[in-house]
């Protein structure tokens, strides 16, 4: 619920923002028309002077009226950037939206499903536990079918005393023995039947321990899974990533950020541990237009916003990624193999390990920077 809140509360901003962009443009506009409004008049008199038979161009009028014409453009061509740029934001906005509700149906989903493992292992815990009272009972049962049968035995060898003894005696004699010795077969096989179904009993308890612990892991991979979404990424050990980098000490680079605070967070913490390995990070002091940017480091130290999932590290090489595989890698330049070095360390020393690893990228260029865009979390 408190995602969904979150997401509210973002429209919400969202929409104020768009109103303030509204009142921005028409306040440009207001200008651009005052601005024509106030050269128009200089303008009409320089145009019929020009056009009066035999008369020169008015040069000096004319340059006199230049300012005016160029703010008057500059003014007009602002207001035209502002609004495409408005769009522009407003369907990056959307598109930001869109991925965190989705993640956020995700995580709805995997509570669901994890709730539903933790109901399936207490069915068979309960299936357990009445197989294990049935095999209770038959072993009872087999307990007393077994006494049963030795009383049986018992009786059956007294008898059998009794008739070698009294068989000249009486036939009844001889006839009581063989009732007593069908009586004492009948309870051994009562009490092999129960053997079997005490058997019976202990594999359905054995099958029912099975299901129990296939349940159970089943609900810790789904509470594993939902945990590794919530936690935010993190550098765990920063020393040892220090120690993976300290070697290209030197080597100049910037980043670019998704925008949300858990991405900011993570680039915050790496540019310390490249600052702490020497790194040189190259400033941004001007706002390109069409391009959000963040005063993530200060007011003339901007971050360019990205639009990327995950970590991706980038260099540039004239003809782009399949003009550098046609090369041989002992040929490939310095800039490359540090940016592979630096993407495998960060693919060991990020937690939680992310469902897509960091990347490794070429891009067409020649310049020398390596570009670490920190996109949203996977």
């Amino acid at each position: 619920m408190a995602l969904f809140a979150l997401l509210q509360s973002s429209k919400e901003l969202e929409a104020n923002l768009d109103s303030l962009g509204t009142w921005l443009t028409i306040f440009t506009f207001l200008v651009v028309l005052g601005l024509v409004a106030e050269y128009w008049h200089d303008a009409e008199d320089v145009f019929q002077e020009w056009t009066r038979p035999a008369a020169c161009f008015p040069w000096k009028k004319f340059l006199e009226l230049l300012g005016g014409i160029i703010v008057t453009l500059g003014v007009a061509g602002e207001l035209y950037v502002q609004f495409k740029a408005s769009g522009v934001e407003t369907k990056l906005r959307a598109s930001n939206n869109a991925e965190f509700l989705k993640h956020a149906t995700d995580i709805k989903a995997l509570g669901e499903i994890s709730s539903k493992a933790r109901l399936d292992a207490e069915a068979a815990s309960v299936i357990a536990k009445t197989a294990s009272d049935e095999a209770d009972a038959a072993k009872i049962e087999s307990g007393k079918s077994l006494v049963q049968a030795k009383e049986a035995e018992s009786h059956l060898a007294e008898s059998l005393r009794r008739a070698n003894e009294a068989e000249a005696k009486s036939a009844n004699a001889v006839s009581s023995s063989f009732t007593a010795l069908d009586l004492a077969r009948g309870a051994r096989k009562e009490a092999d039947t129960f053997e079997g179904r005490l058997k019976s009993a202990e594999r359905l308890a054995n099958d029912a321990v099975s299901q129990i612990q296939t349940a159970v892991r089943q609900a810790g991979e789904a509470v594993s899974e939902l945990e590794r979404m919530k936690l935010p990424r993190d550098f765990p050990h920063p020393e040892t990533l220090r120690s993976a980098v300290l070697p290209f000490q030197g080597t100049r680079y910037n980043f670019s950020v998704f925008g949300d605070d858990e991405s900011g967070a993570v680039l915050k913490k790496l540019a310390g541990i490249l600052e702490s390995a020497k790194w040189i990070r190259e400033k941004q002091a001007r706002i390109r237009i069409g391009i959000t940017a963040y005063q993530t480091f200060g007011l003339n130290d901007l971050v360019e916003q990205c639009s990327d999932s995950g970590i991706v590290v980038e260099v540039e090489f004239p003809g782009g990624w399949e003009a550098l595989n046609a090369l041989p890698q002992d040929k490939w330049p310095n800039r490359v193999r540090v940016a592979i070095a630096l993407n495998s360390a960060l693919a060991a020393n990020i937690f939680p390990p992310p469902s897509l690893p960091p990347q490794a990228r070429a891009t067409a260029g020649d310049s020398e920077l390596i570009h670490i865009r920190v996109g949203r979390k996977p």
